[in-house]
């Protein structure tokens, strides 16, 4: 792909980065943080208490669809927690972070900063850091994983998305037994840290609280019944809210080349955003903005709607991609990948700015330099 100039973007982010503070999106709006978290924690505890006492199938139904929902809504909302986007508070981001993900949801809290914030954020796509596009041994996602496969291997990768919509039910269950296998793992390795501890204290309460109790009142079938059922639609509709901002096939995936090319560079080649409705909005919580979170991952979601207007000049002004998808496209895409795996672009290259608000033009790209990832800057210096 023939690709148009591109500038150094760093002392442009710099000048977005001022612009951004002065205009007050830097600001933690705490108070609607707090109010909507706990809305949604009511919300999820209630109609999950429908789901078991509810006599009614249409109702229990009912009532499992708004918990899941709750629940999804919470995931996302620990995520912006994760980033310390909810409070300048530490302790906030914490309760909310720790409550949300080991308690609520039996989600590793450690595992998830390690896996998400330490390691997928500085290099999204990234094959050989990024776990999140390493699914392997049951998906290869891009051609190098295919490719290295046996001859039955590689016949298997060319159908293995007919697998997908059947194991996409066990998402949920599968990133739980990551977890617990790496917080134990640092456990073991790194003896009785405090918040390890305190990850470890809320995942066994989580146990307690949503399967040993429930089975003790409603009975083993029932109680685990309805706790598979929560976590497989919880488990699916993630793959649907963090899956297109890096699987389709417009968000590169990159080799070791894109290691000495700058920050903003790595996350907009990486990275798309799709679009939602009200509905959506809520489930995603910002994720739907994956450019703007990426690149500055502590703003609030409330403020990524006006940031993605600065960002998407800012792009256009240094020779950087800004691609939106529908989010029905962006799912497509992203199940479309099973299909016909990515290439893994070696570069060099640059990028062409893309106008945003036609689909028709998203393509994808290809790629730079080299440098080793301990070096990459952090995200809070360059953001």
């Amino acid at each position: 792909m023939i690709l148009g100039k591109r500038s150094d973007t760093r002392a442009e982010m710099l000048a977005l980065r001022k612009v951004l503070r002065e205009q007050g999106y830097f600001d933690k709006p705490t108070g609607r943080h707090v109010a909507s978290w706990g809305a949604h924690v009511v919300v999820a505890l209630v109609a999950l208490l429908v789901v078991c006492i509810a006599r009614a199938w249409a109702v229990r139904a009912g009532a499992l669809v708004v918990t899941t929902f709750s629940f999804l809504c919470l995931a996302t909302i620990g995520h912006t927690a994760s980033h310390g986007g909810l409070s300048k508070r530490s302790v906030v981001n914490d309760v909310v972070l720790y409550f949300t993900y080991p308690f609520l949801l039996g989600l590793s809290a450690r595992y998830w900063m390690k896996s998400h914030v330490i390691i997928h954020h500085p290099a999204p796509n990234r094959v050989g850091v990024d776990r999140d596009c390493d699914l392997r041994p049951i998906f290869a996602l891009n051609e190098e994983h295919a490719h290295a496969s046996s001859s039955i291997g590689r016949a298997y990768r060319r159908v293995q998305g007919l697998l997908l919509p059947i194991l996409l039910p066990f998402n949920g269950f599968g990133i739980q037994v990551q977890a617990w296998r790496a917080l134990l793992g640092e456990l073991f390795a790194d003896g009785l840290k405090p918040r390890a501890v305190l990850d470890l204290a809320c995942l066994f309460a989580h146990v307690v609280v949503f399967v040993v109790m429930p089975c003790l009142w409603l009975g083993p079938e029932k109680a685990l019944l309805i706790h598979a059922a929560r976590i497989s639609i919880i488990g699916m509709a993630l793959f649907a809210v963090l899956a297109p901002g890096h699987y389709p096939a417009q968000a590169a995936c990159v080799g070791p080349a894109i290691d000495g090319e700058d920050f903003a560079f790595r996350q907009a080649i990486a990275t798309v955003n799709f679009r939602t409705g009200f509905i959506g909005r809520m489930m995603c919580n910002g994720l739907e903005f994956q450019l703007e979170h990426h690149l500055f991952p502590t703003i609030s979601h409330l403020h990524l709607p006006a940031v993605s207007v600065h960002v998407r000049e800012f792009c256009e002004r240094v020779g950087l991609p800004h691609r939106t998808l529908s989010w029905p496209r962006a799912i497509w895409e992203s199940y479309r990948v099973f299909f016909v795996a990515k290439v893994v672009e070696h570069g060099p290259f640059g990028v062409e700015a893309v106008d945003a608000s036609e689909e028709s033009k998203v393509t994808p790209i290809h790629e730079p330099k080299t440098e080793s990832p301990s070096s990459w800057p952090s995200q809070e210096r360059v953001a």
